[in-house]
């Protein structure tokens, strides 16, 4: 490992970037002996790694352009506070050469690749070029430079469906669409040209043939600036939702000596072609035959380095900075040892049952266990942190890591099923359907195996008596914060049901557009046993007692058994947010008086989810067609456009570009054409 005198290299550093990677690096560098610079947006100044870096720069913005993504007010920050080096995590700047190159000029040292390897594999097409001079095996497809739609529409042709077009600066699975027909090429294209254009400032795409079960799998590599390459093993990365890794493992499972060696061997030719420094990664698809081809370098570290460290027993951002300063690496590829098996899993602010649609709010609770040997998380947010629509989605990542991969499965099960995350919407239940799958657990799936199993999703619907029982417990928690506030001057008698259907308070909930009204009453003069009914969700009665609160977690008594459901009340509105793994209810109090049916509005489209208004194609009394685009609303980096469902004339339109706007918020009206 590097040495202690780290600081005298580099006495202070500066993070350009936020959330768990910047206290990642925190970490590190505090090991050596190394202050800590963070740039935050002004969303994120009560953040942990603001808190925990030894200085903080307000880059004055809300969005990553006016952020995360302004390169002169990072070199600015670095140079008020005399940070000697920029290292850039990951996402953000950390791909962008013109940042590598702005750091240099400015005397700072850029803690990863040159500029020149960043600027050649930041194209897959170039990136492809190269790997297909080295005699890396590619994806056939097309990488031409012309890049109007007749030669793309030829070359699609000639390729033949299905096929995958990908922005060429993409990253991220952003910028990609799988197209089966040729009839829905152009349409296809142009969506991917607007996101990268969007994402990336760059429209040029290029075309693969689309291969429907691969495996994604990826190799560690590392660098010094004395020549030294080597491999750190290889990751596999196949479980994706809309392209975006989910969980990853190292080592991959399942994959022969001789496709390893020749996945390492070909990652090392890449590096080796670059005159790759620092550290990186060389990504593969893998068929069902053990063919590997090549996707991308990732000039960066990478969200799923703690796995490898795992196996390894290596701190990558250490050897990072011992890069950085000049040194030679202190170990040859014969030294290193790969021990165990590690898995993360990428904790996420978003729905799996709403087709993963992103999630704000506040973090009302935050919870992994601590007695699990082999146990890492990595989080950027603590109880009372807020979520915006900026950002990612990720929270945090689990890693698990032991001597074998069952073992580490089962680590992994039990971390998540103890895990809390209480305020917004979640997908621990859907990584533990994952992780306890037989086909994860065989180590057989694709890159397309989730979208492929809807059995992963059905596990996250809860059946009926489990949905009686969690409105159940809110109906005790909201009888108790009653009472807290206001105690009734006569204890409350005991009695039992009547025919009169008045003879009970009532609670009535609203989920997923379902209205669920409880009848209660105590059966006790101490008001620890509560008896409720609820006709829509079951024929019989269901009993609560002997309950206890602590912070936001109800445990009680349900037919003889211990229970516990977390739950927290969610603003601006009056609902709830429940939880009992691996199940999750987002709940509506139903206010006693109904909204009076003049104020309703039909035709009306409201926001899917919270985000930012991008752009509004369509005014006041024009007329529209079924499937027109209306607006584009942009939420942690994903777009979503908005369709009218069928033809008629908006009549109202209610929000702007650039306005933000809740899940729920109304944005416009289609009433029938005039």
């Amino acid at each position: 490992m590097p040495p202690l005198s780290l600081s005298s290299y580099f006495p202070k550093v500066l993070i350009a970037n936020r959330g768990e990677i910047a206290l990642r690096i925190i970490r590190t560098c505090r090991r050596y002996g190394i202050r800590t610079v963070a740039v935050y947006a002004d969303d994120d100044r009560r953040a942990p790694f603001v808190r925990q870096a030894d200085e903080a720069v307000a880059l004055q913005g809300h969005s990553a352009a006016e952020t995360y993504l302004n390169i002169p007010k990072i070199i600015a920050a670095a140079k008020r506070t005399g940070a000697m080096a920029i290292h850039p995590g990951y996402g953000f700047l950390a791909e962008n050469a013109a940042f590598a190159q702005a750091c240099q000029a400015a005397g700072l040292t850029w803690i990863g690749p040159s500029a020149a390897a960043i600027t050649q594999m930041g194209s897959k097409i170039t990136a492809k070029q190269l790997a297909a001079q080295l005699g890396v095996p590619c994806v056939p497809g097309y990488e031409g430079s012309a890049q109007d739609l007749p030669a793309l529409q030829a070359a699609a042709q000639a390729l033949g469906f299905p096929l995958l077009i990908k922005a060429a600066a993409g990253g991220g699975g952003k910028g990609m669409r799988v197209v089966q027909q040729a009839a829905d090429f152009e349409a296809a294209l142009l969506a991917v040209q607007q996101e990268a254009r969007s994402a990336f400032g760059d429209e040029a795409v290029l075309l693969e043939r689309y291969l429907p079960k691969v495996r994604h799998i990826e190799v560690q590599i590392l660098g010094d600036v004395q020549g030294t390459l080597l491999h750190l093993g290889d990751r596999e990365c196949s479980v994706q939702r809309r392209n975006q890794k989910l969980v990853e493992e190292a080592p991959a499972p399942n994959i022969s000596p001789q496709a390893r060696h020749t996945l390492h061997q070909a990652a090392l030719a890449l590096g080796r072609g670059l005159g790759y420094t620092n550290a990186g990664t060389v990504e593969f698809v893998l068929d069902e035959d053990e063919n590997c081809y090549f996707l991308e370098v990732n000039t960066r570290l990478q969200v799923e380095h703690p796995v490898t460290e795992a196996i390894t027993g290596l701190d990558l951002v250490a050897l990072q900075l011992l890069v950085a300063a000049g040194e030679p690496l202190p170990f040859a590829q014969e030294d290193i040892c790969f021990e165990g098996h590690a898995l993360e899993c990428r904790l996420c602010a978003e729905d799996p049952l709403q087709d993963f649609a992103p999630s704000i709010g506040q973090i009302q609770s935050i919870y992994f266990p601590t007695d699990l040997q082999g146990l890492r998380v990595d989080s950027g947010f603590g109880e009372g942190d807020g979520v915006g629509v900026h950002f990612d989605s990720m929270l945090a990542k689990i890693i698990t890591h032991a001597p074998n991969r069952q073992q580490a499965l089962g680590q992994m099960a039990y971390a998540l099923e103890r895990s809390q995350l209480i305020g917004l919407a979640h997908n621990l239940g859907l990584l533990h359907q994952i992780c306890t799958h037989q086909r994860f657990r065989e180590g057989t799936v694709h890159t397309r195996w989730l979208e492929q199993s809807p059995e992963l999703l059905d596990g996250l619907r809860p059946s009926a008596a489990q949905t009686f029982e969690a409105l159940a417990a809110l109906c005790l928690y909201r009888c108790q914060q009653r009472r807290q506030q206001h105690p009734p001057l006569l204890p409350y008698l005991r009695s039992g049901w009547r025919n009169n259907p008045d003879s009970h308070p009532t609670e009535s909930f609203r989920l997923d557009e379902e209205e669920y009204t409880l009848e209660y009453q105590w059966l006790d003069d101490h008001h620890r046993r509560l008896q409720l009914r609820c006709e829509k969700l079951s024929p019989d009665s269901l009993v609560i007692e002997d309950w206890q609160l602590h912070s936001h977690t109800l445990h009680y008594s349900h037919e003889g058994l211990r229970r516990y459901i977390a739950l927290a009340t969610l603003s601006p509105e009056i609902r709830y947010h429940l939880c009992k793994p691996p199940h999750q209810w987002v709940v509506q109090l139903v206010p006693a008086l109904p909204e009076p049916l003049s104020q309703q509005q039909g035709g009306t489209y409201n926001a899917p989810m919270p985000g930012e208004v991008q752009q509004v194609f369509v005014q006041a009394g024009q007329t529209v067609v079924a499937g027109e685009p209306l607006l584009v609303l942009y939420s942690m980096k994903m777009q979503n456009t908005l369709y009218a469902h069928e033809a008629g004339q908006v009549t109202e339109v209610w929000v702007q570009a650039g306005q933000l706007v809740e899940a729920g918020a109304p944005l416009l009206v289609i009433g029938e054409a005039s």
